[in-house]
């Protein structure tokens, strides 16, 4: 989520956002008191996880979408994690013991975090890529300071998902410059804990009754109709509007809690995960038809058609034997004595030395790294689906062994893109 900015909803995007969830909020409790005569604490509980909108499936369907970088994608983003930022506040202010001190500590800590945290942030990770030359430790490293500091926030009684969040945001300038951890995070984050948190919410649920799925109905009416009627002053596109339907993340977390904590029964609890599956499936249908539509011709592609056999060098070759490549091309895929791609070379790395020091200074020196590497056998379409992870103007493709083919350019992409338009 650090890629999000909350500058870019503006006042009266907040505004509404704010008003929506409490809106929402407050019908749905008042329609289970109501109705099914729950206690007001119960329906307000239930009300506030149900109204939470979940970010991490948008972002996913926005990036198979190919909205991810659309203005409208940026704002479905946004309100959404305004409604689940309030939907954590407010779980803890009415669901958990809570202090007028522990609150304002609370909101201190953030604003320091959100503040002073990105150039922190950014200093630490830099040491620790200066000091250790294995990609892998400083993954590594940023996998253990989320872990660690969420714990601790948990320990002295602040929310590590809001914790969590904030390190996400500070760290987000740092991990857009390196497209390679970007996406090996979010490999871990979907491919591994995900589905066991979302094995852990199913061993919970009761078996599905007309009861339950009737309560679930009557769960998910006043929030399609508060969200349809905000989404529209919000985004003002009634398909993407479907978008915030969008359930399945630190609500369940929420929804899990209150079970455990004896807040809500088991009946609620399979309710709220039911009525959950429903309004996920409904949000679905925003994704379902991509921005981006070409003809099929030009998604199938290879980028083994569009590889350039000669934007290469190796690691070793001085900046003189491979200067008429640089000054053609602009840029190179630097590679090991094998040919596996370790770096790549732009030509304003150049300019800022003097060509009496180019027959003296090996590639390996000055080389950037990691670099963009795709298997041959992916296509334009596989390239599209990544391309806001993708912020070099070159892309090393390798066989089945990890070893360099060539070297694809986006402005070669640019022009297929162009050419079946």
């Amino acid at each position: 989520l650090g890629e999000i900015r909350f500058k870019i909803a503006g006042f009266k995007g907040t505004a509404c956002s704010i008003l929506g969830y409490i809106t929402s909020t407050l019908l749905l409790s008042l329609t289970l008191t109501l109705i099914l005569h729950y206690e007001f604490k119960v329906s307000l509980i239930i009300g506030i996880i149900m109204s939470i909108i979940s970010v991490g499936p948008i972002i996913k369907g926005l990036i198979e979408s190919g909205q991810i970088s659309s203005p409208t994608g940026i704002k479905i983003l946004v309100y959404a994690l305004i409604f689940e930022i309030l939907g954590i506040i407010a779980f803890n202010i009415v669901a958990l013991r809570f202090s007028i001190l522990g609150f304002i500590i609370t909101i201190l800590l953030l604003v320091l975090i959100y503040v002073m945290g990105e150039k922190m942030f950014e200093r630490f990770l830099a040491f620790i890529e200066t000091r250790f030359f294995v990609p892998e430790a400083l993954f590594a490293f940023i996998i253990a300071l989320i872990l660690v500091v969420s714990y601790l926030a948990e320990v002295l009684g602040f929310t590590s998902a809001i914790i969590s969040l904030l390190l996400g945001i500070v760290a987000s300038e740092y991990l857009r410059e390196r497209p390679d951890y970007l996406e090996k995070l979010k490999a871990i984050t979907y491919g591994f804990f995900e589905p066991l948190f979302f094995a852990g919410i199913g061993l919970m649920m009761l078996d599905i009754n007309l009861k339950i799925l009737a309560y679930s109905l009557l769960y998910i009416i006043p929030l399609i109709a508060v969200r349809y009627i905000f989404g529209i002053l919000m985004i003002g596109e009634r398909r993407s509007t479907l978008s915030l339907m969008a359930k399945g993340g630190i609500d369940m977390a929420l929804a899990l809690t209150a079970i455990e904590t004896g807040l809500i029964s088991e009946e609620a609890y399979s309710t709220i995960i039911l009525a959950s599956i429903i309004l996920a499936s409904i949000s679905s249908i925003a994704f379902r038809t991509p921005i981006i539509s070409r003809p099929k011709r030009a998604w199938k592609i290879s980028l083994k058609e569009l590889i350039n056999e000669e934007a290469w060098a190796y690691s070793h070759n001085t900046i003189l034997e491979c200067l008429e490549k640089i000054k053609r091309y602009g840029a190179i895929i630097v590679t090991d004595s094998e040919r596996r791609p370790v770096g790549y070379l732009l030509a304003n790395d150049l300019i800022m030395l003097s060509p009496k020091a180019y027959p003296h200074i090996r590639i390996y020196e000055i080389m950037h790294w990691p670099p963009i590497i795709l298997r041959s056998s992916e296509t334009i379409r596989d390239v599209i689906k990544r391309i806001h992870l993708i912020e070099l103007p070159l892309i090393a493709v390798v066989d089945d062994k990890g070893r360099l083919i060539g070297v694809v350019f986006l402005s070669d992409i640019l022009k297929v893109w162009c050419k079946y338009y």
